[in-house]
């Protein structure tokens, strides 16, 4: 009786700690289209070197001919050869 006792309280148990996890869990996942799920959202822009969406605020800017282009490192800034 004791060992079903402990059993379901072990269940009860892992059930709790996985419902307080969840939440953690859910904002870890990346985001769809570039945008945040929560409301705000952040611009997602393309390296025009290799391709690569980054966030516009951890891009790596670089102004050419007047155009302001955005890269995801700074090698491929640094790579990079205007049209």
């Amino acid at each position: 009786m004791r060992s079903l006792l402990f059993l379901l309280l072990a269940i009860c148990l892992i059930w709790s700690v996985k419902a307080l996890l969840r939440p953690l869990r859910q904002d870890r996942r990346p985001s769809r289209g570039g945008l945040d799920n929560r409301g705000g959202g952040e611009e997602m822009v393309r390296d025009p070197h290799c391709g690569v969406y980054v966030p516009r605020s951890a891009a790596v800017s670089k102004r050419v001919d007047g155009a302001v282009h955005h890269f995801c490192s700074e090698k491929c800034r640094d790579e990079f050869r205007s049209p």
